[in-house]
This record gives C-alpha cells, sequence and structure tokens, in this order.
C-alpha cells in the first residue's frame, strides 16, 4: 500500500499494475493519479458511477470500455459515492471479475485500510489520507509559485502565508476554489491575488501595526485612512493594536507572547525579538500607557469620528517610537 503522495515518486512500479484501488477521504489528487495512469498506458479515462447501481451493471459498462482496444484504449475510472452502500463486497465482486483485464481504477471513500486484503501483484492499494499540516502548506505554496522563481512568493511572507493558511478550507477541493478565486483574480495572478488578499480589513489592520513597527510614519497612516474610508471600526484598530503591542512587550521580557497562536509562536517570536531592538523599554511602556488611555477614551467621551482623528494621532506618534534614528531626532520630528 501506497499513499496518494508516495505513488508519485515510483510511479514506474505502480503504473505496472493492472488495477488501483484509491481508497480514503480525500479524493481530489484521484483525478491526477488516474490521468496519469491513462497516459501511461496510452488511453482515454472513461468515468463510471456505480452509484446504487447493480454489479452486474457497473461490470458490463466496465468491459465495454476495456474491450475497445482495437478502436481507442479507455481507463475505466469506476467511482463510488460517499453514500454508497456494501463498498467492499461491491468491489471484491468487481475484481473477481476482472482478471486478465488491465487499466481500471476504483475510488471509495472508505479508510484504505480495510481494502488491504485485496492488494495483489494486479491490485495496488492508494491511502487516500487527508494532507498533514506541512503538506497542505506545501500543497498551497506550489500554486502560488511564480515560473522561474526559487522561492515561492508565499514563503517570503510568512505573514501573509499565515492568514491564508489559517482561512482555507482543509477539504483539498475546497481550497483549490478558494485559491482560484485569488489566482484568477486578474492577468499577474500571484501579485494582484496577494493584493486581493491584503484587502480584506482583518488584514489591513494587521497591516497597519506592521506599519508601526516598522516606523513607516507615513505608511501606517495612508492605511488607517484607507480603513476608516472602507467604513472601518477604528475600536478594531485599536484593539489589533493593544493585541499586537502586548505581544512585544512579552517578548521584550522574553515571556510568551499571549496573542499569538501556539503554532505559530516561534515565528512571532523571532519576527519581534527583531522588532524590539528597534524600541526601548521605556518607549514600549509609554506605548501601552498611551494605549491603555486610548480604550478608555473610547470607551468614554470619544464619538465615530474623534476616534478616527485621536486613532490617528497616536498611529503617527507609536510609528515614531519605531523610527530608527536617535532619541533626540525622535524628539524633534514628534
Amino acid at each position: 500500500m501506497v499513499d496518494h503522495i508516495t505513488f508519485f515518486r515510483d510511479l514506474r512500479h505502480n503504473l505496472a499494475k493492472d488495477i488501483l484501488i484509491l481508497a480514503g477521504p480525500e479524493q481530489y489528487p484521484a483525478r491526477t493519479i488516474v490521468k496519469t495512469y491513462a497516459e501511461h498506458l496510452g488511453a482515454t479515462p472513461r468515468t463510471v458511477w456505480v452509484a446504487g447501481r447493480g454489479v452486474g451493471e457497473v461490470l458490463e459498462e466496465i468491459l465495454r470500455y476495456s474491450g475497445a482496444a482495437m478502436f481507442e484504449r479507455h481507463v475505466a475510472w469506476v467511482r463510488f459515492l460517499p453514500t454508497d452502500k456494501a463498498v467492499i463486497r461491491t468491489t471484491n465482486t468487481l475484481l473477481k471479475h476482472l482478471v486478465g483485464i488491465k487499466g481500471v481504477v476504483v475510488s471509495v471513500y472508505e479508510d484504505a485500510r480495510r481494502f488491504s486484503s485485496l492488494s495483489s501483484d494486479r491490485v495496488l492499494i492508494v491511502d487516500m489520507r487527508p494532507l498533514k499540516p506541512a503538506e497542505f502548506e506545501a500543497w498551497v505554496l506550489k500554486r502560488f509559485r511564480v515560473p522561474g522563481e526559487k522561492v515561492p512568493t508565499l514563503k517570503r511572507r510568512p505573514d501573509l502565508k499565515a492568514i491564508l493558511l489559517d482561512s482555507l478550507p482543509r477539504d483539498l477541493r475546497e481550497a483549490e476554489l478558494e485559491l482560484k478565486k485569488l489566482l484568477l483574480y486578474s492577468d499577474q495572478p500571484t501579485r494582484e491575488a496577494l493584493n486581493l488578499l491584503w484587502s480584506v480589513e482583518d488584514v489591513r489592520v494587521y497591516e497597519i501595526s506592521k506599519r508601526i513597527q516598522e516606523g513607516d510614519r507615513k505608511g501606517a497612516l495612508e492605511l488607517t485612512v484607507k480603513v476608516q474610508e472602507a467604513g472601518g471600526d477604528p475600536t478594531t484598530v485599536l484593539s489589533q493594536l493593544v493585541r499586537d503591542m502586548t505581544n512585544l512587550a512579552y517578548v521584550k521580557l522574553n515571556l510568551p507572547p499571549p496573542f499569538v497562536v501556539r503554532r505559530y509562536e516561534s515565528y512571532v517570536r523571532k519576527v519581534l525579538t527583531s522588532t524590539a531592538r528597534r524600541i526601548t523599554a521605556g518607549e514600549l511602556r509609554d506605548i501601552l500607557e498611551e494605549l491603555k488611555k486610548a480604550e478608555f477614551m473610547f470607551r468614554t467621551v470619544l464619538r465615530e469620528g474623534s476616534r478616527w482623528a485621536y486613532l490617528k494621532v497616536l498611529v503617527w506618534k507609536m510609528a515614531g517610537a519605531f523610527m530608527e534614528v536617535s532619541r533626540e531626532q525622535k524628539v524633534r520630528r514628534s
């Protein structure tokens, strides 16, 4: 038995089998396997749906395709639905009548281990298991690779990659549909897809905080204005700043950041450790005091327009604290 990933690592051996049984919940790679198998045999895939039909009727259709070799060779792709019953018994019966027949692929949703007894010199069981997190990440990165680039675009943007991986469904078929929406956005798919992803309000809010930590006063302020013009909520921006500055303060004290998902903690700590060197403990303490004051003002006296005005001043001041200039210059520019 092999899984759908290792299947492609030993194609010469695996494609020599007469019958493939693709068993498991992740049937998305099945189409690629069938296509590869058919090309190896110089054949055309033909789908045979079981869908509650009798074994005799299904077998007749399979034999009709396999018996047409003098005109055009076919690979019969026998596909069960997740709702089909007696799948193992039906598959076993089909195999007994397919002795000497080559070029049949059977797709079932049951656990591959339940079909292990059917494995033989003629029959290969392929475990169509769900992808592990690292495999899913590699699968996503591959779709954002621009021809000729050595490092995929998303691999150079781990912050963006983390957001994308969190938002995508784990079902590969559904994830592919979401990625196509991004990659078909324009004739420059990678760049425009990333721009489209970053246009999501939550991501733009995160980017404001990122620009602040880079000491980019103008960029942080421009993004704040864009979020306001798009009808965003100033409270959301303030909350993001509080979380990010609190994380930074914890990292500066060599403590785990409290507002970070555990699986991203090591990456965030590495990035924030570098950022923390650009600001003194006193400056960071002052920023947290300013944010605490802003939260109080938002809850009491400030309303919508006033909140945005207050927030813009705060964003400008915070970004100034992260600018890579001397303390005297920071005071003078403020």
